[in-house]
């Protein structure tokens, strides 16, 4: 029987307050001070950190995992951002251009992401007061993308509908 070694980990994906969080962190701000500031308790535990020791690993890892995007949008970029992990010390440029990568592979949230992923922390409180979570199944979320249903356009059929989708379809 063939085995597969090749095995595809999903993307992770941060939220607004993630990318906060390990900007604190890389500025040098105590890992105890980063989650009263901006964590609650219940994110602190959806995200499985219930110690500092593990909100720091998972900032660690958080790092590592974008110098390796920063690394493939840029090779020339991978040996400053390998120092500054080395050395510890980021300058505001390093932090540029590994957030500037993060955000150029991040892609757009989706509803299943918490709310943070969508709103900025003040309107998340107020969300998250009201009991709401995510944007999935909520009347907040956003309608999905018009679907052709598997049918293709004539000219004759549809034109203006064809032309409004930007939609050529060759006879």
């Amino acid at each position: 029987m063939a085995q597969n070694t090749q095995v595809e980990r999903p993307i992770p994906r941060y939220t607004r307050t993630d990318f906060t969080s390990l900007r604190a962190w890389l500025s040098g701000v105590d890992v105890q001070r980063i989650a009263s500031l901006y964590f609650t308790e219940d994110e602190l535990d959806a995200i499985g950190c219930v110690m500092p020791a593990m909100l720091q690993g998972r900032l660690e890892a958080m790092r590592d995992h974008l110098i390796e995007r920063a690394v493939v949008a840029n090779p020339k970029l991978a040996e400053g951002l390998r120092y500054a992990r080395r050395s510890d010390k980021w300058s505001k440029l390093a932090m540029g251009y590994l957030f500037e990568a993060a955000e150029f592979s991040a892609g757009e949230p989706i509803p299943q992401d918490g709310l943070a992923a969508w709103f900025k922390p003040r309107i998340v409180r107020a969300l998250e007061s009201e009991g709401l979570r995510s944007l999935a199944g909520s009347p907040l979320a956003p309608p999905p993308p018009p679907s052709l249903e598997g049918r293709a356009f004539r000219s004759h059929e549809a034109p203006d509908c064809a032309r409004r989708l930007r939609l050529y379809v060759h006879p």
